[in-house]
């Protein structure tokens, strides 16, 4: 099982180094792309590059990072369950609450709660270190 929670690790380490670097290169396009309006302007830029682009590309060097440290692994695994696993809880009670879901929704979901459950399934049949 150590080369799925280091696969794991590493799909979720590149995802969200992916779309934190969209989100700093084109921070109105990569929302847009997912329906959102978003009025292009500098406060919204900055905060989009600084908030997405910073903490995802953040989180994702932490989880590649973490595929060096064999010690580091399970940790890895917990952050990338609780991350993605709240991420995706969260956007599919705002798709409930607000009535509203897209193919980009959905797919974000899948992708989110996929990489949750990939974790924890790592984690389960991972030997303690």
């Amino acid at each position: 099982m150590s080369v799925f929670s280091r696969i794991v690790l590493l799909v979720s380490g590149l995802g969200f180094i992916g779309f934190g670097t969209w989100v700093l290169v084109d921070p109105i396009g990569a929302f847009q792309n997912m329906n959102l309006a978003m009025p292009d302007e500098a406060s919204i830029r900055i905060e989009l590059r600084s908030f997405y682009g910073g903490l995802e590309i953040g989180l994702g060097l932490f989880l590649l990072g973490c595929l060096g440290h064999p010690s580091r692994i399970n940790t890895g695994l917990w952050l990338t369950a609780a991350a993605f696993g709240t991420i995706g809880v969260v956007r599919l009670a705002g798709m409930l609450t607000e009535g509203y879901a897209s193919p980009t929704f959905w797919a974000a979901l899948g992708t989110e709660l996929g990489l949750a459950i990939a974790a924890l399934i790592a984690l389960k049949f991972r030997p303690e270190r």
